[in-house]
């Protein structure tokens, strides 16, 4: 599958201008995809995160596997261009 061999995302945002309340942000987590998920399934405290805006010129990159990401839930259009770095297909 494709998204197994993303190693590296890039995104960058477009849209002119965003306010925090229309919500939408990326959110890092600072464990693992099975940490989060676990605490979210048992409603356990939230791991420590970081949220960035989606604002016009911002970069957010990291590496694919290694970063807990989500987006948040937005009341308005997200703009924005997304890249992935992929490992070598195996033949």
């Amino acid at each position: 599958r494709l998204v197994a061999r993303r190693r590296v995302t890039a995104i960058l945002y477009l849209q002119d201008a965003w306010e925090a309340e229309w919500g939408g942000a990326f959110r890092a987590h600072s464990g693992t995809v099975f940490e989060v998920m676990e605490k979210q399934a048992r409603g356990g405290a939230r791991l420590d995160c970081v949220d960035v805006l989606p604002e016009a010129g911002t970069l957010v990159m990291f590496r694919s596997k290694d970063l807990a990401h989500e987006v948040l839930p937005t009341t308005h259009h997200r703009f924005a261009m997304t890249m992935w770095c992929l490992e070598a297909a195996r033949t």
